[in-house]
């Protein structure tokens, strides 16, 4: 989305300058970037966001006309903190609100000198221009759903909400010059009164037409949610009638008047910032970290039982939330994120439909397969998943229970409350020597036996760099259970070499026998 409105404000700036110029600078600055979009474009041309996925279509995402109110009232559908929020998709997607001043300003900005528009203002409208056009529904993006076109379609609609700030903004700024120039000038006093100008009287009107448009429909709407509308509307109306009387009282000429006026914009600055910082914090509050990423035994144990790399995993109803595992140390095959690999995703999910191939997964989070099924064990076992936890809340009364969602290869090692971590006997090391290379989502099907497997030793693990040793019994590959990615570099004994995917998702080197060691060395460029 950035990328996007970045291109076109390069274009906007390119009417003003010569062709070569234009050519020029963009071409430093693609060279300047190219550490960051290089590796960019590479990641998303291996995720799996162009997969078709019934998680996200494009249609469904779209708002409704209705889930405007919260460009001018943020809390008028309700906020998830105080569990009443009654608009659709995610609140934090779909509130891009900036303020009623910066709404005000931004009006002023649009619709003053609307004869001599610059290219900022330009741009600005073509960012609003293109919101509406992707976020609400529409006869241009129900057809964006439909042509299935690069990112677009692959985009969750309300998100592109983002870029509603940036718009107003520089519309606002504009807005802001043009109050101060005839508030100030001579010139335009002496011409016609601040009122009697469509371009600053008018968006006065809007104003008022908004707000009252929102208490209208509160008042309309069911009771169950009509005292949400209300109180949530208290605090917009009231900023509202300050950014009014500040256009009011720029017509007045006596001095208690004109002193008060020079109060009022730093007044509404002071208002304006003080009412994002406690819509920010009602929706993104602060705590303390330990709230968050408290020390627990059951924990404390796994960091002990990990210091050799190995996984864990989890069954239904213990679960560790997604991606919590790395602040701690801990090694996790779950995990979200807006793009990532596709082949981890096609094995998980392979392996989550116990070992028959899927082509509709989701395209954001990797969920480590719970049920007790042949492919999941496999997975298990293969990813070098050696601990399992889990919760059961009948073991203060049974002690030493097994639960009925792990195999019997599963031991009990660990129990205290209601936690018990288990470790898996069958797993595999995290990186091991064999002679045999399975490359297909189909060995999940079925136990994995390999040729002459020897464990490697990890001498150092970074999240770029990766040292093993191995001592290999005879020709053969060293797997790393780590994903297959372009960028990760290999050598064996200092001399470079290919890596092969390994279980479709993995890394593996050839080796021959004898004592070696293997670097893994990310690259991005």
């Amino acid at each position: 989305m950035a990328l996007i409105a970045l291109t076109a404000a390069a274009l906007f700036a390119a009417v003003n300058r010569s062709f070569k110029k234009f050519l020029l600078s963009t071409a430093v600055a693609l060279i300047v970037t190219s550490i960051q979009w290089i590796p960019a474009i590479r990641y998303y041309q291996e995720a799996s966001r162009e997969q078709p996925s019934s998680e996200f279509v494009y249609e469904k995402t779209l708002l409704p006309w209705s889930q405007i109110s919260q460009l001018t009232a943020p809390n008028y559908l309700g906020n998830p903190a105080t569990g009443n929020f009654r608009g659709q998709a995610n609140f934090v997607e779909t509130t891009a609100y900036s303020g009623i001043a910066i709404l005000g300003f931004s009006l002023i900005g649009l619709i003053s000198q609307i004869r001599q528009i610059s290219q900022i203002k330009k741009f600005a409208v073509f960012i609003l221009l293109l919101i509406f056009v992707l976020v609400l529904p529409n006869p241009v993006s129900l057809l964006i759903g439909k042509l299935n076109i690069p990112i677009f379609s692959t985009s969750v609609a309300s998100r592109w909400l983002i870029l509603w700030p940036l718009a107003t903004v520089l519309l606002a700024a504009a807005g802001i010059n043009r109050f101060i120039e005839q508030t100030t000038s001579n010139t335009a006093k002496k011409a016609r009164p601040f009122l009697e100008r469509p371009g600053l009287y008018l968006p006065l009107a809007i104003i008022c037409f908004l707000i009252g448009s929102l208490w209208i429909a509160a008042f309309m709407t069911s009771p169950e949610f009509r005292s949400v509308s209300v109180r949530n509307l208290i605090i917009p109306t009231g900023i509202a009638g300050l950014f009014i009387t500040t256009l009011l009282l720029e017509n007045q000429k006596r001095s208690l008047l004109a002193a008060a006026r020079r109060l009022l914009v730093p007044t509404i600055a002071l208002v304006t910032l003080t009412e994002l910082i406690l819509f920010g914090h009602k929706t993104v509050n602060y705590t303390e970290k330990d709230f968050i990423y408290p020390s627990t035994p059951v924990i404390e144990k796994l960091q002990e039982l990990s210091a050799d790399y190995s996984r864990f995993a989890s069954t239904p109803g213990s679960t560790i939330e997604t991606n919590f595992a790395t602040y701690y140390g801990l090694y996790d095959l779950s995990g979200y994120d807006a793009l990532y690999p596709r082949r981890v995703g096609e094995l998980v999910w392979t392996a989550q439909n116990n070992g028959q191939p899927v082509t509709d997964f989701s395209r954001s989070t990797v969920v480590t397969p719970t049920n007790p099924t042949t492919a999941r064990n496999n997975l298990w076992n293969l990813t070098g998943v050696r601990w399992i936890i889990n919760k059961d809340d009948l073991l203060s009364r049974h002690p030493g229970q097994r639960s009925n969602d792990l195999s019997p290869d599963f031991k009990l090692i660990w129990e205290q409350g209601k936690w018990q971590i288990y470790e898996n006997t069958s797993a595999f090391p995290r990186a091991f020597f064999t002679a045999d290379l399975p490359t297909s989502l189909t060995a999940l099907t079925t136990p994995i036996y390999l040729t002459s497997l020897t464990p490697a030793k990890i001498t150092k693990y970074l999240p770029n760099s990766v040292e093993i040793e191995i001592d290999a019994p005879q020709n053969g590959y060293v797997i790393l259970t780590d994903t297959f990615y372009p960028g990760w570099k290999a050598a064996v004994d200092n001399q470079e070499v290919e890596i092969f995917p390994a279980f479709h998702a993995f890394r593996s080197v050839q080796v021959s026998p004898g004592k070696h060691t293997l670097e893994f060395n990310y690259r991005s460029l």
